[in-house]
């Protein structure tokens, strides 16, 4: 009762807010006239009877005039014509209000089917324009063809939002996604100088979308960093780990099988990881400041550096947020793993980011194709 009731709040208020603006706007209207209407309005009788009688007796009596009553006219004239011009502008104020505020919807999945409509937040204020993006397919097959097709599909629906945005004023992005990590790590490393999105959590309880708002007085867990860097030496290492343990951990046993226990490790955790542990923007942000300065540090420390290694667990929005942190410029190769509990390898399948005139890059199984031509 308690879900259903949650569901139905923002579809009656997106409802229910045009009827009562334009409610106010006839109501001001109304009000405006009926007082200069009733400023001009005399004891309509009197003057009758007074004409009655001059017609009568062939008198010229005059008409009562009340000093009063001019004052009244005024103000009447004054307060009636206020509430109109109230009105006119509440009327543009509100109809102006949709075409300020386009918003691009990116809904993003490749994991399950899930509905779009229902979201905790009125955006009736807003122009919403759709990007659907439907990796389901794609990804019930886990062979080159497929993937290839579905990283061909978003690159055609990033183009379609980069060419929205580009040259365009006040355009608001959301991004509302449920999809496997690289290729959620991969939409925000494309989209990273386009745009800063709102993001949107899929609640899986109560089937409803929740915007990641401000909570600036909410005091949010810190990530800790643990090292093993002593494995191979600072002039030689080509190659590190990171990995980021945000809804469960991530333990070496899960990673080797492929082979990278020789590796210098770095571990950005939560301490314990949780689900649903970040519900908050300004969290957002230091996570990616930390993850940021994480990849500045391991940039400094090896000046031979190829490849990073990178294996995540938490939420969609994270790990679109960390994907932006990621520069094709400053960073080396970065290849990002996805996770499959009942698989072997645990991570099975990986893509590296691409550079600019490079090409995106999958690995399945430990054998690496070639996939896609990327502008990125």
């Amino acid at each position: 009762m308690k879900n259903r009731f949650k569901q139905v709040i923002p579809i009656a208020m997106r409802f229910l807010k045009g009827r009562f603006e334009k409610k106010i706007i006839w109501s001001l209207i109304s009000f405006g006239t009926l007082i200069i209407g009733q400023s001009f309005t005399q004891n309509w009788w009197i003057n009758f009877v007074i004409d009655m009688y001059n017609d009568h007796f062939n008198r010229n009596m005059p008409y009562p005039v009340d000093s009063s009553q001019v004052w009244n006219v005024l103000l009447s004239l004054l307060a009636g014509g206020s509430l109109i011009v109230l009105a006119i502008y509440f009327y543009f104020r509100t109809k102006n209000r949709e075409k300020l505020k386009p918003m691009l919807l990116i809904q993003h999945s490749s994991i399950q089917m899930i509905s779009y409509s229902n979201i905790n937040k009125d955006l009736s204020d807003y122009n919403l324009e759709q990007y659907p993006l439907n990796q389901l397919e794609e990804f019930k097959s886990m062979d080159r063809v497929h993937i290839y097709h579905a990283l061909r599909e978003q690159e055609k629906t990033i183009n379609r939002i980069a060419s929205r945005i580009d040259g365009s004023s006040g355009v608001e992005v959301a991004y509302m996604g449920l999809a496997h990590i690289p290729v959620t790590m991969l939409l925000g490393y494309q989209l990273s100088d386009k745009s800063s999105p709102m993001f949107y959590e899929w609640n899986q309880n109560e089937l409803i979308w929740e915007q990641i708002e401000s909570k600036p007085n909410f005091k949010f867990p810190i990530l800790f960093l643990e090292k093993k860097d002593t494995q191979q030496e600072i002039q030689s290492t080509r190659e590190v780990v990171v990995k980021i343990g945000i809804t469960y951990p991530i333990g070496d046993e899960d990673i080797q099988e492929l082979q990278f226990q020789n590796l210098n490790s770095y571990y950005l955790h939560l301490n314990p990881p949780h689900r649903n542990a970040v519900i908050s923007s300004e969290q957002l942000k230091t996570y990616k400041k930390n993850f940021r300065d994480l990849l500045d540090q391991i940039n400094q420390r090896y000046p031979q550096l190829q490849t990073i290694h990178l294996f995540y667990s938490g939420q969609p929005s994270l790990a679109y947020t960390l994907g932006s942190a990621i520069s094709s410029r400053m960073d080396v190769d970065i290849w990002i793993y996805n996770h499959v509990r009942n698989e072997s390898p645990k991570y099975k399948w990986g893509i590296k980011l691409p550079k600019e005139n490079t090409s995106l890059e999958l690995k399945i199984n430990e054998m690496r194709v070639n996939i896609v031509q990327s502008e990125y």
